[in-house]
């Protein structure tokens, strides 16, 4: 069955509440995509990851605590990348520790998934993340968010969770 906004923590309003965001230049490549992540906690909703690739109200993932916790999409093949955007916990607020704990972030990306070269990083907490990778001529085939260990180092290690994880630009596959 569909799921409903209640199924990812969500009420009807914050649903229709889910922040826009113009799609950049090309295709929206993490439609075919597979997301991975670091660690699933209790509150994970893998059912909905469909929904987090495209751009869908209705997504949601979270790790568990973890130092450095990531989330990838591994493309069907290469590709040459044209922006990523990611959404973060919005309907929260920006004051809530839950909206914070997204920062600092690094996005990287690979061709093999084990050499990485870091695209973008942020340090404070937005509801939408663009990263404009128009003209970089940047090919991958894995993106990856993770989350860093921030510099207040008295407290615990945080979870990464997204509402949406978009990757967009021209296959090569």
């Amino acid at each position: 069955p569909a799921l409903q906004p209640t199924d990812v923590f969500l009420n009807p309003q914050q649903a229709t509440d889910f922040p826009k965001s113009a799609p950049f230049p090309g295709d929206l490549l993490s439609q075919d995509g597979l997301l991975q992540t670091s660690s699933a906690c209790a509150t994970d909703r893998a059912l909905s990851y469909r929904q987090v690739l495209n751009g869908g109200s209705g997504g949601w993932f979270d790790t568990n605590p973890e130092e450095k916790p990531w989330a990838q999409v591994q493309l069907p093949g290469e590709a040459e990348l044209t922006g990523i955007v990611l959404v973060n916990r919005y309907e929260v607020g920006p004051a809530s520790d839950e909206f914070q704990w997204v920062v600092p972030l690094k996005v990287s990306v690979s061709i093999d998934g084990k050499a990485w070269t870091e695209v973008a990083s942020f340090d404070k907490a937005e509801a939408v993340f663009r990263m404009d990778l128009q003209g970089r001529k940047l090919q991958a085939r894995f993106v990856r968010a993770e989350r860093q260990s921030g510099a207040d180092k008295t407290k615990p290690p945080g979870r990464l969770h997204l509402r949406s994880f978009q990757v967009f630009g021209k296959k090569s596959y």
